[in-house]
C-alpha cells in the first residue's frame, strides 16, 4: 500500500527535475569558470579604459568580449558539454536522438519525477490527469497581475486628484498651491517610477519564474500520461 502524497509534495519535486539538478551540477566548476572567466575579464579590463576616456581599447575589448560570447553561444559550448554528462549519467536518454533540450532532458525528467512519484502513487491516467489539472488551476491562481504598479499608480493618481480638488479649502493662493503641488509631486513621481521598477524587475521575474518551474513539471507530467496513454 503506497502512503498518501500531497500536491505540495509534487511541487517540491520540481527542483529535483530541474536542468541544475539533473546536469549542470554534474559539471566541474572549474569548468565553468574556463568558459565564462575570459568574458569576465575582458569586460573587467575595459572599465578603468572607460573611466580615462580611452574609448579605443574600450572598443577593442568590447569586440573581444562580445566576440567570444558569439563565439560560446555559436558553438554550443553548454549543450554540448550537457551531452557529455549525460552520456555518462543517463545513457538511456541519449540513444537514438539527438534534440537536446526537446527530446533528451525532458526524457530524463520525465524518467526522474516518474522515479519520485511512484512511490507514493499509482501512476495511472486519472490520477495524472487530476494532478496536471491541479498544478494549472494552482498556476492560473498564481498569474502575475501588476499589483503593485497598480496599486501605486491608483495612489499616485487618488493623490493628484485629491490636491487639485481640495486646493482650495488648504491654500489661499493660487502661488502657495503651485509650491505644494510641486513639492509632492516631486515626492510621488519618483516614488511611483521606482514601485513601477521593483515590481516589473524584481516582483515579477521571481513571479515568471515560479510560473516557468510549474510549466516545467506540467509538461513533464504531460509527458508521462502521454506514455502511459501509448501503452
Amino acid at each position: 500500500m503506497k502512503d498518501n502524497i500531497y500536491i505540495q509534495e509534487i511541487e517540491k519535486f520540481n527542483d529535483e527535475i530541474s536542468i541544475w539538478e539533473l546536469i549542470d551540477r554534474h559539471v566541474k566548476v572549474i569548468w565553468w569558470i574556463g568558459l565564462f572567466l575570459p568574458l569576465f575579464l575582458l569586460f573587467g579590463f575595459s572599465i578603468p579604459f572607460v573611466i580615462c576616456k580611452n574609448y579605443w581599447f574600450y572598443s577593442i575589448l568590447l569586440v573581444l568580449a562580445t566576440g567570444y560570447a558569439f563565439f560560446i553561444v555559436r558553438c554550443d559550448c553548454v549543450g554540448k558539454k550537457r551531452k557529455r554528462i549525460i552520456q555518462q549519467q543517463y545513457p538511456y536518454a541519449i540513444q537514438g536522438e539527438t534534440d537536446l533540450y526537446g527530446r533528451i532532458i525532458p526524457k530524463i525528467q520525465k524518467q526522474k519525477l516518474t522515479e519520485l512519484i511512484n512511490s507514493r502513487l499509482v501512476l495511472n491516467k486519472d490520477n495524472l490527469s487530476f494532478l496536471i489539472e491541479s498544478l494549472k488551476s494552482k498556476k492560473d491562481e498564481n498569474k502575475y497581475l501588476y499589483t503593485v504598479t497598480n496599486v501605486a499608480i491608483t495612489f499616485f493618481l487618488s493623490a493628484i486628484l485629491v490636491l487639485f480638488t481640495r486646493y482650495l479649502d488648504f491654500y489661499s493662493t493660487i502661488e502657495e498651491f503651485g509650491q505644494i503641488a510641486k513639492m509632492i509631486i516631486a515626492i510621488l513621481l519618483p516614488s511611483l517610477v521606482l514601485a513601477i521598477y521593483i515590481d516589473k524587475t524584481i516582483i515579477k521575474e521571481y513571479v515568471l519564474t515560479k510560473e516557468r518551474k510549474q510549466n516545467r513539471i506540467i509538461r513533464t507530467l504531460e509527458n508521462i500520461y502521454l506514455e502511459i496513454s501509448n501503452e
